[in-house]
């Protein structure tokens, strides 16, 4: 049964997700957490506007994504985390 609200956060929470980092016991599972939220995020907006593949053949917000969390994925508590090279 659904509620009829739409399954993806909205922006201004995704904005303000980032300052759980700021706290003193954040961890490194904490930051993986935050990377998949908005990795999800990223990907409902491509899913949701699709268009022509750059040429690059991958798309730009997912090219920022990893710039900005890739180094997550290298780190041996993000196993669960699927390691795709970008």
């Amino acid at each position: 049964m659904g509620t009829g609200r739409p399954s993806i956060i909205a922006e201004a929470y995704l904005d303000q997700c980032s300052s759980i980092l700021n706290i003193f016991d954040a961890t490194i599972q904490d930051g993986i957490v935050l990377a998949e939220i908005h990795l999800y995020s990223t990907l409902l907006k491509i899913l949701k506007a699709p268009r022509p593949m750059p040429m690059s053949g991958k798309p730009k917000e997912l090219s920022q994504w990893h710039e900005k969390w890739g180094h997550l994925l290298g780190m041996a508590t993000s196993d669960h985390l699927v390691q795709q090279p970008y």
